[in-house]
């Protein structure tokens, strides 16, 4: 996030109205359990919603705290992601490529070779061929 935006009041009253229908719907499901903490959830929904319509910098400090943890979030996540990716689909893949003799490449490096060019035998000498690539 930019941080220029956490000089913008109209960025913090969107998030202040948007922190408070995330309190509101998390005691909404708390409610619904039947748990009586939901109304503690509406009760800071409530306030945090009046406080951002009232005086919208007491916001501020919320916002920059949630943008961090939410950037940290994201950071730890995006790499957690990438990692079980790689070890749950690629390297097992891989393995089962060497395993079976499976070769992905379509030519081997060979140092007697003077270029790994390879020639087209169709020249494309009409027009229409490069208009209609597919």
């Amino acid at each position: 996030m930019d941080p220029s935006k956490f000089n913008d009041k109209k960025e913090w009253r969107k998030f202040g109205f948007g922190f408070s229908l995330i309190l509101a719907g998390i005691g909404t499901i708390q409610w619904l359990r039947g748990h009586s903490l939901g109304f503690y959830f509406y009760g800071f929904a409530i306030v945090f919603c009046l406080m951002t319509f009232v005086f919208p910098m007491a916001v501020k400090p919320w916002m920059i705290f949630f943008t961090y943890v939410g950037r940290g979030i994201g950071w730890f996540t995006t790499r957690l992601i990438l990692c079980l990716v790689f070890y749950l689909l690629i390297t097992p893949l891989a393995i089962g490529f060497k395993l079976f003799g499976k070769k992905s490449m379509a030519m081997r490096p060979d140092p007697s070779l003077p270029t790994y060019w390879i020639r087209r035998e169709k020249e494309f000498k009409d027009k229409t061929s490069f208009e209609n690539q597919y």
